[in-house]
């Protein structure tokens, strides 16, 4: 079996849809905490004249997940929300596996993405 093309939307699409389908939302967000430049936030609970904020899922320096229900996909940059979307569950893959190839392309990571995503591909045929 070939490597998965951490370059290749089709590629990496299709690995997030079947970790999705096997393994649920946490499945998703499991492996992208696997990938380089993928940072996982917990989440705050609130507090006086403090609201609380979700659990995050930064894919790059201005791509946010918030782990709410639904998830919601965020572009921050500078600290300023630019696009705030509610992703429906089936379209999870669909919206991640362009951030993730444009993260990995961005980073030079090729290699180490290629890997975590060829051994979840592996592993969720396993299954």
């Amino acid at each position: 079996m070939t490597d998965v093309d951490p370059l290749d939307v089709r590629q990496v699409e299709g690995v997030l849809v079947a970790a999705q389908r096997l393994m649920g939302t946490d499945g998703v967000l499991d492996l992208l905490a696997r990938l380089p430049g993928v940072d996982v936030v917990a989440g705050t609970p609130g507090r006086f004249l403090r609201a609380g904020t979700p659990s995050a899922v930064w894919v790059g320096p201005d791509q946010r997940l918030l782990l709410t229900e639904p998830v919601v996909h965020e572009h921050v940059v500078s600290g300023v929300v630019l696009a705030h979307d509610a992703v429906p569950p089936g379209r999870l893959g669909a919206v991640l596996a362009p951030l993730v190839v444009a993260l990995t392309r961005a980073q030079g990571s090729h290699d180490a993405t290629a890997l975590a995503l060829t051994a979840a591909r592996e592993a969720l045929d396993a299954l």
